[in-house]
């Protein structure tokens, strides 16, 4: 209701519907003595939307320093999260945009050991709203090679050109089989001649 007309000489009244802003609630008493007004301020403000923080850990970030920023890791390191959330009254956490299900409003947790780089993302409510963050753990691209020879079957003897290409920078490579030793990472052929009868 609004604060307006005849009130009781004592009493409570609760009132409701007034958007954002500042006002001020007044009461004038007479008796035969004379008036006497009384006020009081009040604001009504938006209530305020969540704010959620996740930090994260591993190998490049000590635990006791974690980050905002992606944590650098290793293939099969340990790393962690920490996260805390004000605001809220409930808090979710993703991997790569799968809902892992509720987690406290304030918490840690270990990840890996890691495998790929990796997005962890906790989504808070609140009366305010729903607000969310999100921390990386990088993990290197294993390797791919691609590998072909040229031509694959002739009369012996017979020579053959072994050709490869390289994703995910390697930083060497090393041949065996038929042909050794190191080649070089970023890809390229070599003619191999005097392959005699047989599988090679």
């Amino acid at each position: 209701s609004t604060w307006t007309g005849s009130k009781a000489a004592s009493g409570s009244l609760s009132v409701s519907g007034y958007p954002n802003g500042s006002y001020t609630f007044s009461l004038s008493c007479t008796n035969a003595a004379g008036t006497t007004v009384g006020s009081t301020p009040f604001t009504v403000s938006a209530t305020p939307a969540p704010i959620v923080d996740i930090k994260g850990w591993g190998n490049s970030v000590p635990q006791g320093s974690p980050t905002d920023g992606p944590v650098a890791m290793n293939v099969g390191d340990v790393g962690g999260l920490e996260w805390t959330a004000s605001n809220a009254t409930s808090c979710t956490i993703s991997r790569d945009g799968t809902n892992l299900g509720s987690i406290p409003v304030n918490g840690s947790a270990d990840v890996g050991p890691m495998v790929v780089t990796t997005t962890h993302t906790i989504s808070c409510t609140g009366p305010g709203g729903t607000e969310d963050d999100t921390v990386i753990h990088t993990v290197p691209a294993v390797p791919a090679v691609t590998f072909s020879a040229s031509p694959t079957s002739a009369a012996s003897p017979m020579s053959t050109t072994l050709s490869w290409s390289t994703t995910n920078s390697p930083t060497s490579c090393t041949a065996g089989g038929g042909w050794s030793g190191s080649k070089t990472p970023a890809g390229g052929s070599q003619v191999i001649s005097g392959i005699v009868t047989g599988t090679t």
